[in-house]
């Protein structure tokens, strides 16, 4: 899995489908146990509908996405030998996070 964004993702996955994902790895094999347990618990799958979970979800992705970006950009302007006081307020991200880009 690429992101811990893969398991809420896979939160939703059943049956073949998880199995798939999960065999082979202890630690994976021990979370999809968890998702079917918590997804047998009507009280944890009815606290969100299908719709306000897609709306979380592509929230999720979004500000993903956009972090992504910054970081790509953070690190375009570190190559331009910018200053690092200045890609922090251009971009939104701390001054420590740029400088860990170097």
């Amino acid at each position: 899995m690429g992101s811990e964004y893969d398991y809420v993702a896979a939160l939703d996955l059943e049956g073949a489908e998880l199995n798939k994902i999960c065999k082979g790895d202890e630690y994976m094999e021990l979370f999809e146990k968890e998702v079917k347990r918590l997804n047998q618990n009507q009280k944890f799958t009815a606290f969100m509908s299908d719709e306000e979970e897609t709306e979380k979800l592509r929230k999720t992705w979004i500000s993903e996405a956009k972090t992504e970006t910054q970081i790509e950009i953070a690190k375009n302007m570190l190559e331009k030998k910018m200053d690092i006081k200045d890609i922090a307020e251009v971009i939104g991200l701390s001054e420590s996070e740029v400088e860990a880009l170097k």
